[in-house]
């Protein structure tokens, strides 16, 4: 899933922590992660062609697929941590400033803005299940809206 709309249905849809979401996430991080896909060679053993779209885990050159791709300490945890979104965000978009704001009823709102400021980007879920997804939603919107912009 390499659609940044798709993804950011999928973002606002979560209704918590999610390690199949941190997953494709991770490919906005540069992470090398791996999904069975037959055309680029990465497969489930018993998944027919042209393969599942399932991640199979975090790849490099001194470490294959962990039995359990979830348990992986190298994935970050970003629909689970503040951290961790926050972090994804400077990495993606280094010097965007952040905002986070809880309203009286529970309720989240993050909002990013461009260093110029020519790009805001602000998601209000309601009802938000986590500070975190609302971080990771804001960040799609003005990755999405960034591109978009001449």
């Amino acid at each position: 899933m390499s659609d940044l709309s798709e993804l950011l249905k999928r973002v606002e849809a979560a209704t918590g922590p999610d390690r199949e979401l941190d997953a494709h996430l991770a490919v906005i991080a540069g992470l090398n992660m791996c999904f069975c896909d037959y055309e680029a060679g990465s497969y489930h053993g018993d998944c027919p062609p042209p393969g599942c779209g399932e991640p199979l885990g975090l790849h490099d050159e001194r470490h294959s697929y962990p039995v359990q791709w979830q348990d992986d300490e190298r994935l970050p945890a970003y629909t689970a941590s503040i951290d961790a979104a926050l972090a994804l965000v400077e990495k993606v978009l280094p010097g965007w400033r952040r905002q986070i704001f809880e309203d009286r009823s529970g309720g989240w709102t993050a909002r990013l803005v461009s260093p110029s400021s020519d790009v805001v980007s602000t998601d209000e879920l309601k009802p938000p299940p986590t500070a975190s997804l609302a971080i990771l939603a804001a960040l799609l919107r003005a990755k999405i809206a960034a591109e978009s912009t001449p």
